[in-house]
Formats: structure tokens, C-alpha cells, sequence
């Protein structure tokens, strides 16, 4: 069993989305989630999105009634991409033969990749999350409901878990496995031990 089964194809969902006659629509989102990533959400225009997009102020009133619309479009984007990755990453029929260690380390390895690749778009919905209660509140739900999603795909695999109660044994170990990986990820701003480590190793000592 390919133990990279979850990280193989699921990190390029929105490259398979873009529609070509949504071109203009998806560089001033792309544009934002960058320069709100760079910036923060107070310091980027939309003269300065539509710039970057390479778009007229006027094609992005065209598309967006002002910056706060396209913060909560973005957002949207992002909960989509999610959602669709959570739809492939627990389809049962992509697991068949798997054990649940396989399962974790494919939750790992994806998570890390998608930092790594796409770092801008983490950063830009902590933005997000931070200039809109609203978001914030849509962020915690969306979170909370991946999380259970996956706690419950788990536990489908419960004779695997080898505890007298599954639940908590799920819940215990996507919390470490969720402290070790912000910590991982942010080692930049606050070196830590696994600095030395390769992520390869990182992930194998983590499983």
C-alpha cells in the first residue's frame, strides 16, 4: 500500500478547478490571498488587488461590490477547497488495504505539503479569520466539521485503534499529531528540536 495514497493527488484540488472563463475572477483572488497574506487585510487596496491581478479597478467592481466581498469570496474559495479534499481524502474505496497508520501518515504528509506549497493561503485565512468575526466564526465550524468528519472515518477503523475506547484514543492523537505539526510548521519564528529533521523524518517519527 502506497502510504502517500491521501497526499498523491488531493494537494493540485484547485488547479483541477480553474475555469478558463473565470480568469479575471481568479487572479483577483489569487491576487488578494497573497497580498492579504503579505500584508494583512487593512493593507492591501483594492487598487493595489486589482494592480496585482493586472485588472482595472473597474473589472474588479465588475466582479466584487467592494474588498470586503472578496474577503468573504475568498474564504469561500478556501472552505471549498476543503470540503473537496475532505470529499477525496475519505473516500473509502481510496483506503482499501490500508491500515489506520497509513491513513495518519497520509493526514501528515498532505498537511505539511500543503504548508510548504502553499503557504500564502494559510496565512491569508488567519487574516481573514482575524479582520472578520463573521469568518471566524464560519472557520472554527468548518474546522470543527473536518475534524469530526475525520475522527469518525477513523473510527470505521476501531479494531485497528487497540483501546478500550476509541474515541478518545482518536481524539488524543489528532490533538498531538496537530500540536507537533504547528510546531513543525512555524519552527521558523520558534526554533525547536525537530529543526534538524527532514520532514520525511519528521513524519516517520511522528508515526
Amino acid at each position: 500500500m502506497n502510504r502517500s495514497t491521501w497526499g498523491s493527488d488531493l494537494h493540485r484540488v484547485r488547479e483541477g478547478q480553474q475555469d478558463r472563463s473565470r480568469k479575471t475572477q481568479v487572479a483577483l483572488l489569487d491576487a488578494a490571498e497573497e497580498l492579504f497574506a503579505e500584508h494583512g487585510i487593512g493593507g492591501a487596496t483594492i487598487a493595489d488587488i486589482s494592480s496585482a491581478a493586472g485588472c482595472s479597478i473597474g473589472a474588479f467592481y465588475h466582479h466584487y461590490r467592494d474588498k470586503r466581498a472578496i474577503q468573504f469570496a475568498l474564504f469561500a474559495r478556501y472552505a471549498t477547497e476543503l470540503d473537496e479534499m475532505a470529499r477525496l481524502g475519505l473516500d473509502p474505496n481510496r483506503w482499501a488495504g490500508a491500515t489506520i497508520g497509513d491513513i495518519l501518515h497520509g493526514y501528515v504528509e498532505l498537511t505539511m505539503r500543503n504548508d510548504r506549497e502553499l503557504p500564502r493561503r494559510s496565512r491569508s485565512a488567519v487574516a481573514l479569520s482575524q479582520a472578520e468575526p463573521e469568518i471566524h466564526d464560519q472557520m472554527c465550524e468548518l474546522r470543527r466539521r473536518r475534524e469530526a468528519e475525520f475522527s469518525n472515518f477513523l473510527l470505521t477503523r476501531s479494531d485497528e485503534i487497540g483501546h478500550e475506547n476509541p474515541r478518545l484514543a482518536v481524539a488524543f492523537v489528532l490533538d498531538q499529531l496537530g500540536s507537533m505539526m504547528r510546531v513543525r510548521m512555524h519552527e521558523r519564528s520558534a526554533p525547536s528540536g525537530f529543526g534538524t529533521q527532514s520532514d520525511e523524518e519528521f513524519i516517520s517519527q511522528a508515526m
